[in-house]
């Protein structure tokens, strides 16, 4: 785990000293502070979708099934990559994440059997955002219940469509610099990692 003085190393550079101060302070909590400081107030939301936004409603498959519905999802891809006015030869599209309900994926877990103390374990695990895998949304802002997202059910969807049925009437949430930096750095742990002990030749 890096230091604090390391972790400054990387805070980003446009925030004025006050919400550099601030991300600080969080970051010295952090993992005991998950809760609605993740978020900022859903009156901050612009018309651009940022990447970490929340939004309420875009399709959803699970394949192999070919059923296509609607569920909430929490957005993925980098928000210039998310901006329309950006100028592209190819249509860009939108990566998200479905957002599931923890309490319905904890209850899951102990119908299909698995031992008591290791579900609360690893429930635990996920409030702490102890696993790669899976970013924790605590309650707040659009958040009514504790949910979570699999990094591993990435979806993308043409960004021109979730944007004609988007709207901020459409968003859940949105980050805040202290839940960015922990969504930013918990991608890059999943995503980035050399550690299959392969040597590619």
């Amino acid at each position: 785990m890096l230091s604090l003085e390391e972790i400054e190393l990387f805070l980003p550079k446009y925030l004025s000293a006050e919400n550099t101060n601030i991300l600080l302070t969080e970051l010295k909590q952090f993992p005991d502070n998950m809760d609605a400081r993740l978020y900022i107030a859903a009156t901050e939301l612009t018309d651009k979708i940022l990447q970490g936004d929340g939004i309420d409603s875009a399709p959803v498959i699970n394949l192999p099934d070919d059923d296509i519905r609607e569920a909430p999802v929490m957005v993925v891809s980098n928000s210039c990559d998310n901006d329309p006015s950006n100028a592209r030869l190819f249509a860009s599209r939108l990566s998200y994440c479905p957002i599931l309900r923890l309490n319905k994926y904890k209850q899951r877990l102990l119908e299909e059997g698995r031992e008591s103390r290791a579900v609360e374990d690893h429930i635990s695990d996920i409030r702490k955002q102890r696993i790669a895998q899976i970013f924790y949304l605590p309650v707040g802002s659009g958040v009514d219940e504790e949910r979570f997202i699999l990094f591993s059910n990435l979806i993308s969807c043409d960004a021109d469509h979730i944007y004609r049925t988007d709207g901020n009437e459409n968003r859940l949430f949105r980050l805040s610099d202290y839940g960015i930096y922990i969504f930013i750095f918990k991608l890059s742990v999943y995503f980035t990692r050399i550690t299959e002990g392969i040597e590619r030749k």
